[in-house]
């Protein structure tokens, strides 16, 4: 998948029209003013949605209290003042504990659904590297998956638990998501600064987060909570209930969690 366009409209006062398009196709969002001292991130790339416990990055459960904010951040804008999150745990250090985390690591099974790709037969057709299950050999529970906007291809399972993972440093360690591939439900290996809660000190949380295209390719990565976050869980990016697909993300770039409202459509 490819970002063909992405246009950022201002209109005055704090608002702003929002547009991303994947593959040729668009979405608008309308965007929520910043929340004080909120910060305006901008637009990158963005898995599946995660599998079973850790699918998504806090997409539901209780919000947490803010301080200093004049409103939950969506649509580009992160919500509130930095380290505006209620902390819990050892010395107040650390957040409370969040909707999605990872407290221990966990093992995927290795059976896999087998259904119809759906492949269209036609030898001439496009973006088709595969029309069956038995066109995936190059490595383990091969599935041919796809469909017609994406096209086909062959995925595999590359983990069944973190120590296959060998990607990664000591610092920001791999971990194996079951069934977390990319709009596919393969086992694969992500990225991130943590693999359970105790990698990110007393008391601390480590959790999953979508990437700059929200749901459309999900979980992207595992990162840990601090006091510096200026959101929780995607509640916290949505209190009045005027932005549904908002949502926390970490911000590699800033070293935090902020709201998003960036997505994609295809």
């Amino acid at each position: 998948m490819q970002m063909r366009a992405l246009l950022l409209v201002a209109s005055c006062g704090l608002s702003a029209q929002l547009v991303i398009a994947c593959s040729g196709r668009a979405t608008e969002l309308a965007a929520a003013s910043a929340g004080a001292s909120g910060s305006e991130e901008a637009a990158g790339s963005g898995n599946a949605s995660g599998s079973g416990a850790s699918s998504g990055a806090g997409s539901s459960g209780g919000s947490s209290p803010q301080a200093g904010s004049a409103g939950a951040g969506a649509g580009g804008a992160s919500a509130g003042a930095a380290g505006a999150i209620s902390l819990a745990g050892a010395g107040g250090a650390t957040p409370q504990e969040p909707t999605k985390h990872r407290p221990t690591a966990t093992t995927c099974d290795h059976t896999r659904a087998s259904n119809d790709p759906g492949a269209p037969t036609d030898p001439e057709a496009p973006r088709v590297d595969c029309r069956a299950h038995t066109d995936c050999t190059s490595g383990e529970n091969g599935r041919c998956v796809g469909n017609g906007h994406d096209g086909w291809r062959c995925t595999y399972d590359s983990c069944f638990a973190d120590s296959d993972c060998s990607g990664g440093t000591s610092d920001a360690p791999q971990l194996c998501e079951c069934e977390g591939g990319s709009r596919s439900d393969n086992n694969v290996c992500l990225p991130g600064g943590c693999r359970v809660d105790a990698d990110c000190g007393a008391a601390g949380y480590c959790s999953p987060s979508f990437g700059d295209c929200g749901n459309f390719f999900g979980v992207v990565g595992y990162y840990c909570h601090t006091n510096t976050d200026e959101c929780l869980n995607d509640t916290d990016c949505n209190a009045d209930g005027s932005h549904p697909q908002a949502y926390c993300a970490f911000k590699p770039t800033v070293g935090r969690w902020q709201c998003s409202n960036l997505n994609c459509v295809g």
